[in-house]
């Protein structure tokens, strides 16, 4: 296989060192190709355990991992193309079709239990499932399994282009120990919540979600636990699971440098993962008049960015977002709001409501890309004029007020399909009349009328 040119990678350095390898994408001869190889010499036991579970699930009948081979000390897949579960899920989310949202969670638990969970057994506890995920109470009688997959989630699947089939594309976190199936869903429940929680709770009552899947108060309670542990053992002791929320959480700035609390500012982050640091950011102070923001940060010393992110106001605030654009020299690329991550509490269009004193966009970006800087563009809409308490109540009040305009708009659409049946109806008389009035029996009728009426007999 001859490689023409890499065309992205992703390194997790934030793990343990037997942990950390390198996920790349080629360009070759035969087609594109996904790499993982170990960036240490502790990580080749991963690498090679990764392979060793493609071996495992093809001798035990499965026909839904994606092929792999071993090239030296990485192990090659071949790429599969086609949409996951994730992208059907969050078009369904987006387009606002709530009973398909529902029918995609439904087909891709159908497919986990059916397909991807061999030899279920009841739970007991194991010296090895403590070291990985805690001495966890609770668990015993539920459903579990050997050599289960927990990394089955919705953006692991792809469902192939041509025939639909779905395709396992990372099978990194497999263990030869009991763990209860449910575990796999509440890793899903946790992941569509970190990425998308203000879409989804704005459409969908979050306690559906649990009711799906089957997950309890208790279990989930447990589940965070087993995560929070399984994420320290990745990690080598360090709390993956709050790094994971750390971009949602309220900072500690410098307020020396900013000099004193009520200064109101708009900041950018640049970091190679979620990792935001303030040395690695930029401060735009704002007068109290200033509404109109242009906020720029020069990218020229970073190398391998994997995520921008940029806080609008150290406060809640409504925002219209305008134009953000990358720049190498003079040219420049625009990146679309669609492709932003945010935990505004409410959005429509370009607007953008936040409450807390963290609002924040995450800007996602290729590695492999050298930028010189970031331009971003809004326009505040409110800023001081709001208090955090207020933003609830005004949430509220426009999902209330949209609510009832759907249901006026449900109903006139009703009124309008009465109205043309109604329309159609009245054709249709209208087309008989004239044909009853073109035939000789009605002219003859008509005519004997008349003499009736005139005595003309």
């Amino acid at each position: 296989m001859i490689i023409l040119k890499k065309v992205y990678t992703k390194f997790t350095k934030e793990r343990a060192q037997k942990f950390q390898i390198e996920t790349a994408i080629y360009e070759t001869e035969e087609g594109k190709k996904v790499s993982k190889r170990p960036l240490t010499d502790q990580a080749k036991e991963h690498v090679e355990r990764m392979y060793q579970n493609y071996i495992y699930f093809c001798a035990h009948g499965s026909e839904y991992y994606t092929p792999c081979q071993k090239a030296g000390k990485e192990i090659m897949f071949s790429f599969v193309k086609g949409d996951t579960f994730y992208t059907r899920l969050l078009m369904a989310l987006r387009e606002e079709k709530i009973d398909q949202f529902f029918v995609i969670l439904q087909e891709y638990q159908d497919f986990v239990r059916n397909f991807c969970v061999q030899d279920t057994e009841e739970f007991h506890m194991t010296e090895e499932f403590q070291f990985v995920f805690g001495n966890q109470q609770g668990l015993e009688g539920k459903e579990a399994s050997k050599m289960l997959n927990i990394d089955l989630t919705l953006d692991n699947i792809i469902l192939e282009e041509e025939s639909g089939k779905p395709q396992i594309i990372d099978y990194e976190w497999v263990f030869p120990f009991p763990i209860p199936v449910d575990f796999i869903f509440y890793r899903t429940v946790l992941a569509m919540y970190v990425k998308h929680g203000q879409e989804l709770t704005q459409l969908v009552d979050p306690e559906n979600l649990y009711e799906l899947f089957h997950l309890s108060p208790q279990d989930r309670e447990i589940y965070r636990s087993m995560n929070e542990s399984f994420n320290n053992y990745v990690n080598g002791g360090e709390d993956s699971y709050e790094k994971i929320l750390e971009p949602y959480q309220k900072k500690m700035y410098e307020w020396e440098r900013l000099g004193g609390e009520s200064i109101q500012f708009t900041q950018i982050f640049a970091a190679k993962d979620l990792n935001f640091k303030e040395e690695d950011s930029v401060v735009m102070r704002l007068d109290e008049t200033q509404m109109k923001i242009k906020a720029v940060m020069n990218l020229k010393k970073y190398d391998h960015i994997g995520m921008l992110r940029f806080d609008p106001l150290n406060g809640p605030c409504e925002i219209e977002m305008g134009k953000i654009y990358l720049y190498v020299g003079e040219t420049k690329k625009e990146i679309f709001h669609q492709d932003l991550e945010n935990n505004a509490v409410l959005n429509r269009g370009n607007l953008y409501l936040f409450s807390g004193t963290d609002p924040m966009f995450l800007i996602p970006m290729d590695p492999e890309m050298k930028w010189d800087k970031v331009e971003v563009n809004f326009e505040f809409l409110l800023k001081d004029q709001i208090k955090e308490g207020q933003i609830e109540q005004m949430v509220r009040l426009v999902n209330d007020t949209e609510n009832k305009l759907a249901r006026k708009l449900v109903e006139l659409e009703s009124r309008c399909e009465q109205i043309g049946e109604l329309k159609e109806e009245i054709l249709k008389l209208e087309g008989r009349l004239k044909f009853i009035e073109s035939t000789r029996a009605y002219r003859w009728f008509i005519k004997k009328r008349l003499k009736k009426f005139f005595n003309l007999n």
